[in-house]
């Protein structure tokens, strides 16, 4: 029996033995030491990339280029991408003259066409003070342009338009003379553009004349500048002359030539001159004849004097009603 509790006792200690020695991890494994990273790629690298990516650049540019060359002669040459030419801004010129000034047909290739080129033709016409040219999604070339407006009329043999600066417009292809006061009294113009110191002061003129409260829109007939001390001013439809002063910001009371008139077409009365250069006094001198009641007792050739009502005067409330003006006269 103890033979045998100690042979028992010894397989029980062994395999104890056992298995404390399967738990045992042992010693751990020395950690691997990093490799090294390279520190710094080769400057012999650095130059092939570089070479590599300027090379491919250069490959896309040149591509591009082709592809675009190519697709727009194929597209001219099966009359595809025709885009059409439209006109914009235009009031005295049609929309084929300034196709015509830019060069271009009614249809322009949309890819070819150079407008740059078209532009500067366009500049040329005197017609046309700026242009811009576009293309358009929808298959349009817009030529936009802003024109010369003519102001008045210089007669040079023949009624021609003047704008603004000056410039002599050519004349319209379908011929017509817009309906314009002449200017008169000025020297010949020079290279298409009237130099004349004297034109400027005709348009300061124009302008303080086309201000509705003189009511003489479409009556200014002529404007002469002869004169360095005077500009005389012809009235339609009977040829009434004002004379007035030099500049038009040395006419005092101008907004009562509008009463004077008035007053003598009420009386029937057609006035030769209308003199407005004395401050706040009118002095009107009537055609011969023109009125049988105020012609009786006035010698022929006799003037009219005025006194015109000052611009901030009030009426009294016993004084005529609203809407007429009181002058003496």
């Amino acid at each position: 029996m103890k033979r045998e509790r100690s042979t028992r006792q010894i397989m029980r200690g062994s395999s104890m033995y056992r298995g404390t020695a399967a738990l045992d991890p042992g010693p751990e494994p020395k950690a691997r030491a990093p490799k090294p990273k390279a520190k710094h790629r080769s400057r012999r690298g650095q130059a092939l990339i570089a070479v590599v990516i300027a090379l491919t650049l250069v490959g896309l540019a040149a591509g591009a280029w082709f592809g675009r060359h190519a697709i727009s002669h194929g597209l001219g040459s099966l009359e595809l991408g025709r885009a059409r030419v439209t006109v914009s801004g235009n009031e005295y010129l049609s929309p084929d003259e300034v196709r015509k000034a830019s060069g271009l047909d009614e249809r322009v290739s949309f890819f070819r066409v150079d407008l740059d080129k078209a532009r500067e033709r366009l500049l040329q016409n005197r017609r046309i003070s700026e242009a811009r040219l576009s293309r358009r999604l929808n298959g349009e070339v817009r030529l936009d342009i802003d024109e010369r407006v003519p102001t008045a009329l210089a007669l040079y043999g023949k009624p021609v338009e003047v704008a603004a600066d000056g410039t002599v417009l050519p004349a319209l292809v379908s011929g017509v003379t817009p309906d314009l006061p002449v200017v008169t009294g000025l020297a010949a113009p020079q290279k298409n553009k009237i130099a004349d110191a004297d034109w400027p002061r005709a348009v300061r003129w124009l302008h303080r004349l086309d201000d509705p409260a003189l009511a003489l829109a479409g009556r200014v007939s002529e404007i002469d500048v002869s004169n360095a001390t005077l500009t005389t001013v012809v009235l339609a439809p009977h040829g009434a002359r004002l004379l007035l002063p030099a500049e038009a910001r040395e006419a005092d009371g101008l907004g009562g030539v509008r009463v004077v008139l008035a007053d003598l077409q009420a009386r029937g009365i057609e006035a030769a001159t209308i003199d407005c250069r004395a401050r706040g006094l009118v002095v009107v001198e009537p055609v011969p004849g023109s009125s049988a009641t105020d012609g009786k007792n006035q010698k022929p050739g006799a003037s009219v004097t005025a006194s015109l009502p000052h611009a901030t005067q009030t009426v009294p409330e016993n004084s005529a009603p609203s809407g007429t003006e009181r002058r003496r006269g």
